[in-house]
């Protein structure tokens, strides 16, 4: 019976776990709403439900200005998504070592934010921003999350100008920049979006 019940409990168990695979989506910088449009970026943020309350979140960006116009990335900050008020995320990995753990932070105008990283740990200092993600380069920062309802996070959530903005130092001109995130659109879904505006089309001629 015992050996009966032990083998019962075991898929449940792992059930406990609630597995996934990473879902990802890409990203680029939002010009346009930025605090004074001179930062520009693409990327990918990928986010796995490890357990029912724990998940790996990625962000990885690519600096997309050219050499000439400089400017470092050395922030970024988001919101986590989902119910627990108490959730919380905290910096796991980077190749920039400059790059330290934030906590609760301010990226005004756009807010307050639940975590992130940025060079010296500082969002708006950090020193020489040299040690920043440079014009043509890319980035990749994950962070561990714990949230009661990590299980159910997605990684499109963590995406959009109430939930992620990027910062940029050192431009040639000595200027900085904060740059909200906006998904792209998957080329897929592009192209479906493309094959159905043709056969509405087709079918108001018909």
């Amino acid at each position: 019976m015992r050996s009966l019940l032990a083998a019962l409990a075991a898929p449940l168990a792992l059930s406990m776990l609630a597995p996934s695979t990473a879902q990802a989506v890409f990203i680029q910088g939002n010009g346009a709403a930025s605090t004074e449009n001179l930062g520009r970026f693409t990327g990918q943020v990928t986010y796995t439900a490890n357990t029912m309350t724990t998940g790996t979140l990625s962000i990885s960006l690519t600096n997309t200005n050219t050499p000439i116009e400089g400017g470092f990335i050395t922030g970024v900050v988001f919101n986590i998504p989902g119910s627990d008020a108490l959730a919380s995320a905290t910096l796991a990995t980077t190749a920039h070592s400059g790059f330290l753990d934030l906590g609760s932070e301010s990226a005004a105008p756009f807010g307050t934010y639940d975590a992130g990283a940025a060079l010296g740990g500082a969002w708006l200092g950090g020193g020489s921003p040299n040690g920043g993600i440079a014009a043509g380069t890319t980035g990749t920062m994950t962070f561990t999350v714990s949230a009661a309802d990590a299980s159910s996070l997605m990684a499109e959530q963590f995406v959009g100008a109430s939930t992620m903005v990027v910062r940029f130092k050192g431009f040639a001109n000595g200027g900085s920049d904060k740059v909200p995130v906006q998904l792209i659109p998957a080329p897929g879904a592009v192209a479906l979006a493309g094959m159905g505006g043709l056969l509405l089309v087709r079918r108001r001629r018909k």
